[in-house]
């Protein structure tokens, strides 16, 4: 409750929407594949981590520091205040790389606020690197060479960039598990 609050970029952006965090479940209705698969990941249960797996300092779900990475939205204006107040922005979901999802969920088709969220694209083609790319990538022991048919061209390298920046807000060197 101490940790203080203000505007998404998008809610910024677009002040007349008057854009709020839902959470996820909003979105599995026209987003059922995505979202059964993030329910398999450790994304869906990250306020757990904290609540039962974190031992040495205990309690980090007391924690704003900690408990910032593990929730939805909990530094942003509408966004996860505590467990009896916003349950369902508890873990970390959609909203957390695509802002907050009031707006899409009412105008799904709206061009212009599917490009503020997804602000890692600034043209419509651009794209993730492949998959498989990546999954060659994540395999490599630092300092081991990149195959060519896992190089990046120099446009995925820049959508990489803008993506990796904001994962490794949360995944950074001292709190990242792996």
């Amino acid at each position: 409750q101490r940790m203080p609050k203000g505007p998404h970029p998008a809610q910024i952006q677009e002040p007349k929407l008057n854009l709020s965090y839902v959470g996820s479940t909003k979105c599995q209705n026209c987003h059922a594949p995505q979202f059964a698969k993030w329910k398999d990941t450790p994304h869906s249960k990250a306020l757990d981590a904290l609540e039962k797996i974190a031992k040495r300092p205990s309690l980090r779900n007391f924690d704003g520091e900690c408990v910032q990475c593990h929730v939805s939205g909990l530094n942003y204006t509408t966004g996860y205040e505590d467990q009896a107040k916003t349950p369902h922005l508890a873990h970390v979901g959609c909203e957390n790389c695509h802002g907050p999802g009031s707006g899409h969920a009412a105008k799904p088709d709206d061009k212009k606020l599917l490009a503020a969220m997804t602000y890692w694209r600034e043209k419509p083609d651009d794209k993730m690197p492949p998959r498989e790319k990546l999954d060659t990538l994540a395999k490599l022991k630092p300092g081991e060479p990149v195959p060519a048919a896992a190089q990046m061209t120099p446009k995925e390298q820049v959508v990489w960039n803008r993506v990796n920046t904001m994962c490794m807000r949360c995944h950074d060197g001292e709190n990242d598990p792996k």
